[in-house]
This record gives C-alpha cells, sequence and structure tokens, in this order.
C-alpha cells in the first residue's frame, strides 16, 4: 500500500506568499512577482512548487513547478508563466490580484550551471528563459564563456538582466534557430549545453544536437510540462 502524500501544509518549507506586482508581457505570458512571508533558500536554476490557493478542490493540480526567474540574494521572488483558459490552476493565478496571497514549498533542481565547463551554450525558448536569467543574474563575475540562444516568435522577457555585455546574448526567431545552433556547434568542440522550454523545443533541441555528433553527456535539460510546443 503506498503511503499517504503528507499535506503541503506540514512541509517544513512551506510558506504564504504575496502578489506585488503582476506584468501582462504579450500575448498570455505574464510574469508574477511576489513578497514571501520568509527568506527562500534555493539555487540559481532551481523551481519551486507554486500552489493556486484559489482552486476549487476536485479541478485538478493545485500545485505545480516552476522555475525561478529571480535570484537567492533577491528579497522577492519571480516567475513567468502562460495563462491559459484551458488550465485551472492558470486560471486561478491569473485571477490573483495584488496583495493577495498564495502558496508555495518544496524547492529543489538540478539545472545549475556546471562550473567546470569552459564554454556553457543555452537555449532557450518563451518563458523557458526564466532559469536562465536566475543564473546568469546571481553571476557576481563570469570566468566562463557563456552563450545565450534565446528563441521568441514575440518579445524577449527579461531584456533588462540579459542585455550584459559579459556573457553573448543571440536573440532569434525560430526559423532562424536551427541555422544559428549548428553555427555555434561548428564554432566550439567543448561545448556544455543547456535547454530550457517547452517539450518540442527540447525535442527540436536534441535533434539537432545529436544529428550534430554531441554526446548526451554534453547536454542538461529542463523541460517545462505542459508546454507542448516551444513555450
Amino acid at each position: 500500500m503506498n503511503a499517504k502524500r503528507p499535506a503541503a501544509e506540514t512541509l517544513p518549507d512551506f510558506q504564504k506568499i504575496t502578489l506585488k506586482e503582476k506584468v501582462h508581457e504579450y500575448d498570455d505570458v505574464y510574469t508574477f512577482t511576489f513578497t514571501p512571508s520568509k527568506e527562500v533558500i534555493y539555487t540559481p536554476g532551481d523551481a519551486i512548487h507554486l500552489r493556486a490557493d484559489t482552486m476549487k478542490e476536485g479541478s485538478g493540480r493545485r500545485a505545480k513547478k516552476m522555475s525561478f526567474a529571480s535570484s537567492p540574494s533577491d528579497i522577492d521572488i519571480v516567475f513567468s508563466m502562460r495563462i491559459r483558459g484551458d488550465s485551472a490552476y492558470k486560471r486561478a493565478l491569473g485571477l490573483l490580484e495584488v496583495g493577495e496571497e498564495t502558496s508555495m514549498f518544496k524547492s529543489n533542481g538540478s539545472f545549475h550551471l556546471p562550473t567546470d565547463e569552459k564554454h556553457v551554450v543555452m537555449l532557450a525558448a518563451g518563458v523557458g528563459v526564466t532559469p536562465f536569467v536566475s543564473i546568469l543574474s546571481s553571476l557576481e563575475q563570469v570566468e566562463q564563456d557563456i552563450k545565450l540562444i534565446y528563441v521568441s516568435g514575440k518579445d524577449f522577457l527579461f531584456q533588462d538582466i540579459l542585455t550584459n555585455p559579459v556573457f553573448n546574448q543571440q536573440k532569434v526567431s525560430r526559423d532562424e534557430f536551427r541555422e544559428s545552433l549548428l553555427e555555434t556547434i561548428e564554432g566550439g568542440d567543448d561545448n556544455f549545453y543547456m535547454i530550457s522550454g517547452g517539450e518540442g523545443f527540447i525535442r527540436d533541441s536534441l535533434a539537432i544536437l545529436q544529428d550534430a555528433g554531441i554526446d548526451e553527456s554534453r547536454f542538461l535539460l529542463d523541460q517545462f510540462t505542459g508546454y507542448e510546443n516551444w513555450s
């Protein structure tokens, strides 16, 4: 018999968070800034279980993993996501007003910048850029060669952070992505690849890398579950 999963409220890192700001970025993409009730301890690239407390019981999962877009040194915590009408969870979060509370728990992850790699290539699509924002904004100094290839069909998020001369950001459309990645592969035999985005983006990126002969030990994935396309 399976052990019953403990209630989120009983977990030691459970806490209430208050919505400080909600920004409509483009289409159905929103960025949420929350003020936590106590210090949040996490590593850049981690995710948290963000709960929609106002969701009705029985209408689906009330908590899902969301990657931080903030730095652990920040007081507030930041997430970006698509608010789609077919998700009761996303609808509940989308209806939150500034000053209202929800909750979160269980910060974890393994999508961390490998400090032993000299050349790191970050591949992101849409809101998949969020863990990279957390990582890059947390760097006190950059001792590695870091390149971010950021794919978007609309606007590019967090340009106040990502427009930084200490690393190379290449903003491309979906049609430009394959050529851009192939040029990067050809230009560096010892590149290490970090990939973040929807299921379709992960799949297409892996296909390009594997067709080019890149061993699976040379990439790290952060798949945004539920985003079938490129997020």
